[in-house]
C-alpha cells in the first residue's frame, strides 16, 4: 500500500502545538467540561497512522471471557508502546495469541485500513501490580509477529519518542488520540463503539513522581495512548515527540494522567525497545 502522508505531520501543520498561558487548576473528570474530543481526520496521516487499538480476551472468571480494550503506539518497526493493564483481563494476563492490535481502524475492528497484526512478546515491568488501578509502572513494550506494518504500508514510518524529565512537561500542550469506548455514538453497525479514533489536546499542568497530569479529555479505552508535545530536536527542527504514556481517565481523587517517559520508565522502554528492534522476526 503506498503511503502518500510520509511526510506529513498533521499535527504541526495544524499548529495545534503552541504554548499558551499559565494552566488552571484541574477537576477530578475524565471529561473536562464538555467532551472536546475530536473524531480523527485520517487515520493515514502522521500521527494518527501510528496509533493502534489493543483487543486483549481472556477469562474473567466462571468459565466467561472477555475483551479489554486499549490504545498503543508504534515507536519502530515492530514496537508498540502502550499500558500494562490492556493486557490483563480479571486480574489475569493474557497469553500472546489472544491479543490483536490493528492500525488504522476506522470504523470497522474487522478491516482496519492499515492492518490487523499479532503479538510475539508482551514485556511488563516486574513490579507491575494489577490490582491497582494506579500504578506508577503501568507500561508495557510489545513486539509485533510478522508480517510487520513495514512490511505491507510503504514509508509507514514510526513515533519518535524521548526521555523527558516530567517536570520540563508543565505547561506544555498535550496531545492524547485513541479508540474511546464511549464514542462514537451513532449505534452499530454504521460506527460501532470505540471503532474510531478521537484526540484532544490540552496542558499539561502538574507533576508528581513520574506522572503527568492534564486536562486531556479521555475515557476508558484510550489507556496506552501516546502523550505527543511539540519538542526542538538536535538538528534545530522541531517535531511531535511522545514523551508519556496515557495511563487513567480521571479517578474520585486525581485529575487525567500518565506515566512520562523517564527513569525506570525511560530504562525500560529503552531495554525492551532495543531488544525487540535487533531480535529475529518469528
Amino acid at each position: 500500500m503506498k503511503d502518500e502522508h510520509a511526510n506529513e505531520n498533521w499535527l504541526l501543520n495544524q499548529d495545534l502545538l503552541r504554548p499558551i498561558g499559565d494552566p488552571l487548576p484541574l477537576l477530578p473528570r475524565s471529561i473536562i467540561g464538555t467532551d472536546q474530543r475530536q473524531a480523527c481526520p485520517d487515520v493515514t496521516l502522521n500521527p494518527f497512522r501510528w496509533i493502534c487499538q489493543i483487543e486483549s480476551t481472556g477469562r474473567t472468571g466462571g468459565g466467561l471471557s472477555g475483551t479489554a480494550y486499549g490504545s498503543g503506539c508504534l515507536i519502530g518497526r515492530r514496537t508498540i508502546l502502550t499500558a500494562a493493564h490492556n493486557f490483563f483481563v480479571g486480574g489475569q494476563l493474557v497469553a500472546k495469541h489472544d491479543v490483536r492490535i490493528t492500525l488504522g481502524t476506522d470504523g470497522d475492528r474487522s478491516s482496519p485500513t492499515l492492518g490487523t497484526y499479532a503479538v510475539d512478546d508482551i514485556a511488563i515491568p516486574p513490579d507491575y501490580d494489577p490490582t491497582q488501578i494506579v500504578s506508577r509502572s503501568d507500561v508495557a513494550v510489545v513486539g509485533l509477529r510478522a508480517p510487520l506494518p513495514a512490511d505491507q504500508i510503504e514509508n509507514l514510518g514510526s513515533q519518535s519518542w524521548t526521555e523527558v524529565s516530567a517536570s520540563r512537561l508543565i505547561r506544555e500542550q498535550a496531545f492524547i488520540s485513541g479508540y474511546p469506548v464511549d464514542q462514537p455514538h451513532t449505534p452499530p453497525p454504521t460506527h460501532p463503539a470505540n471503532a474510531v479514533q478521537y484526540w484532544h489536546l490540552d496542558q499539561i499542568t502538574d507533576v508528581a513522581s513520574g506522572e503527568l497530569f492534564y486536562a486531556v479529555d479521555t475515557t476508558k479505552g484510550q489507556s496506552g495512548s501516546p502523550i505527543l508535545v511539540q519538542l526542538p530536536l538536535d538538528d534545530g527542527r522541531t517535531d511531535t515527540v511522545a514523551v508519556g504514556v496515557h495511563t487513567n481517565a480521571a479517578s474520585n481523587v486525581l485529575p487525567n494522567r500518565g506515566l512520562a517517559i523517564e527513569g525506570s520508565i525511560a530504562d525500560f522502554v529503552r531495554n525492551h525497545f532495543d531488544r525487540l528492534e535487533r531480535s529475529p522476526l518469528i
